[in-house]
């Protein structure tokens, strides 16, 4: 009776597929990120009146406290509050 294949050949015949794999693997790409942001944005970023208009109104709230002179209205703020949920 004739064996064949004696010896550590047929040891790990997985591992001698995944070693074949991982010489195919192709490096990965080594450039870098780039992002783009539009002339309109960069406006929008840059002239937002929003921005400034609320920064003016919370300086104001902020001197009336100070001075004691802020009133509130209650039933104007709870028809705000009461307009802001039904929505």
């Amino acid at each position: 009776m004739k064996i064949n294949n004696v010896g550590h050949s047929g040891l790990h015949p997985y591992k001698q597929n995944l070693q074949k794999m991982d010489g195919n693997k192709k490096t990965p790409f080594q450039g870098k990120d780039e992002i783009e942001i539009s002339i309109r944005a960069k406006e929008l970023q840059h002239t937002s009146g929003f921005a400034t208009e609320r920064k003016e109104k919370v300086e104001a709230i902020k001197l009336s406290l100070e001075n004691g002179t802020y009133s509130l209205d209650a039933k104007e703020t709870a028809k705000s509050m009461v307009n802001f949920y039904k929505k």
